[in-house]
């Protein structure tokens, strides 16, 4: 593996522990965008992990009524289907997520 590389490994963990910190002292109504960013961050390191944040911020998107996150988690579950190599299930979300756009 390339220096490179390890340095860019070494600055997504250290921006994932910082989107962690912040999910923790964020109100509920923020945390949307926390975890659909912490999806995005997990998806090429542990695309299990990108697909369990997106859904809890599907989820909480879906009970605050943010028609934005939810779209934004849609596409995330969807990427992180697609890494996982299931994707049927991959172009089921992108589809239920360009309807809410």
């Amino acid at each position: 593996m390339s220096s490179f590389c390890l340095s860019q490994d070494m600055d997504t963990a250290s921006e994932i522990q910082e989107l962690e910190k912040q999910l923790k002292e964020t109100p509920v109504e923020q945390k949307v965008v926390i975890f659909n960013l912490l999806s995005e961050k997990n998806l090429s390191i542990d695309s299990q992990r990108s697909k369990e944040y997106a859904d809890t911020a599907y989820k909480l998107a879906l009970v605050l009524h943010d028609s934005s996150g939810m779209s934004q988690a849609l596409f995330n579950l969807g990427d992180a289907l697609y890494y996982l190599n299931d994707y049927d299930a991959a172009i089921k979300y992108y589809k239920e997520a360009k309807g809410l756009e």
